[in-house]
């Protein structure tokens, strides 16, 4: 057999060995591969995220919002055109 003949036959060969390791491992889902860790870190994600939220909410009102909770439409179009004051 010729160098390149077993080059292409070798090719073959493991694409065909990774073609059907792709397909068997296509149908495992990810959760099965990750077994419990998802479990036992969604309540301090969750006690997180929560943290997150509140200070995004905070920090909106603190700097878009009026005394009375209302949206300050004017600040926030500037903050959003890139026309704002620092300072």
């Amino acid at each position: 057999m010729k160098s390149q003949e077993l080059d292409l036959l070798v090719g073959k060969l493991l694409d065909d060995f990774y073609a059907r390791r792709i397909n068997k491992l296509s149908g495992m889902k990810l959760r099965d591969a990750m077994k419990e860790r998802p479990r036992l870190h969604k309540d301090k994600f969750q006690e997180e995220w929560g943290k997150a939220v509140n200070r995004f909410t905070r920090d909106f009102a603190n700097d878009y919002c009026d005394k009375d909770g209302a949206s300050d439409w004017h600040a926030l179009v500037k903050f959003n055109s890139g026309n704002r004051e620092d300072g």
